[in-house]
């Protein structure tokens, strides 16, 4: 589904830059704005358990965005 993503948003994308490559950076290196909000994911907004550990997240994400570049 988001190797199609520059499909869906066709009509709003009209840099030379394609959304799945800048969206492929930023899962495989997430930067949160706020990087203590990553210390406290057991008691964000009932955040499911498997995602309160921030490198758990961030080992998810790259996998995520390897299996994009495949």
């Amino acid at each position: 589904m988001l190797r199609g993503i520059d499909d869906y948003y066709a009509d709003i994308n009209t840099r030379q830059r394609r959304l799945p490559r800048k969206l492929v950076r930023q899962l495989a290196n997430p930067q949160p704005r706020d990087a203590e909000v990553t210390t406290q994911l057991a008691s964000y907004k009932a955040l499911d358990p498997r995602w309160h550990d921030w490198s758990t997240v961030k080992t998810v994400l790259a996998d995520l965005a390897e299996r994009m570049v495949r």
